[in-house]
């Protein structure tokens, strides 16, 4: 089950951070998360302590942070839920609809989140969660500092491979293989360094075979929860592309901070 884990890890966190509707809420002190990648972002601008419900696929508190697990990103108990009594729900597609409804129905406050698409969905994902959290102005200078230093490694990139591109292949998923596609921000990251993605939307279960026919210049190898440095090892035993290993949770987990942690280690590799 652990070999799964990643390519899980990965698909949720993909397709659970970005916003169906904003709403006008005033700050809300107790934030129950369903998303990883929401509660990813708060930890890091320091809003931890507003998170009083968690996944047990979102990093803990903290310390001295008091932080209940109520579920899964699929699976979650709708009483633990009610019985903190929080101000805001935040929800995922990956969030059942009976759930959503079930804490509608009982006055909850639910917010969807979705998928971004680039860098600067993500980075407006960051500054809506500080906004609820009521830490604002961390969010804003987190987002604005992390905004210069991606465009300083895209730059830097630039100026040293020019204006040519390149092809890739970012696996993010092992046992299925499973590649992210253009309708990751995954494929934003790499376009920002000159990347022309191999996949199409809807190949992400592309087999190794056929990767290696369109023969990528860059295979991007998330670390899927520590098999990644033997899958790396299987790309570049069968191929003459340049590898690089990179942090799952940098890759696969949508903050402005883990996307500029995973574009400098790619971008060091190019």
């Amino acid at each position: 089950m652990q070999r799964y884990r990643g390519c899980a890890f990965a698909a949720i966190c993909a397709v659970c951070f970005a916003l169906a509707f904003f709403t006008s809420r005033a700050s809300a002190q107790r934030v129950v998360s369903l998303v990883p990648s929401a509660t990813f972002t708060a930890v890091q601008f320091g809003a931890d302590a507003n998170i009083v419900g968690r996944t047990s696929y979102c990093p803990e508190p903290g310390k001295g942070v008091r932080s209940v697990i109520v579920g899964d990103a699929m699976t979650v108990s709708v009483e633990a839920v009610v019985a903190l009594s929080p101000d805001v729900v935040l929800a995922s597609s990956f969030t059942p609809a009976s759930v959503v409804d079930k804490l509608k129905s009982l006055g909850m406050a639910v917010e969807l989140l979705r998928t971004p698409k680039d860098f600067d969905e993500i980075c407006s994902q960051a500054l809506y969660i500080g906004r609820v959290t009521g830490h604002l102005h961390q969010a804003d200078e987190l987002v604005a500092r992390v905004r210069k230093e991606v465009e300083s490694i895209a730059s830097h990139v630039a100026s040293k491979k020019g204006s040519g591109k390149f092809t890739f292949y970012v696996q993010i998923g092992a046992k299925p293989l499973w590649g992210a596609t253009p309708d990751y921000y995954i494929d934003a990251m790499l376009a920002m360094l000159g990347g022309v993605n191999i996949l199409s939307v809807g190949e992400g279960a592309c087999s190794r075979e056929s990767v290696l026919t369109r023969a990528p210049h860059l295979v991007v190898v998330s670390s899927l929860g520590g098999l990644g440095p033997e899958e790396a090892a299987a790309w570049r035993r069968l191929s003459a592309a340049k590898v690089v290993v990179v942090d799952e949770d940098a890759l696969c987990c949508p903050t402005p901070l883990f996307f500029r942690c995973a574009l400098k280690s790619i971008a060091d590799a190019l």
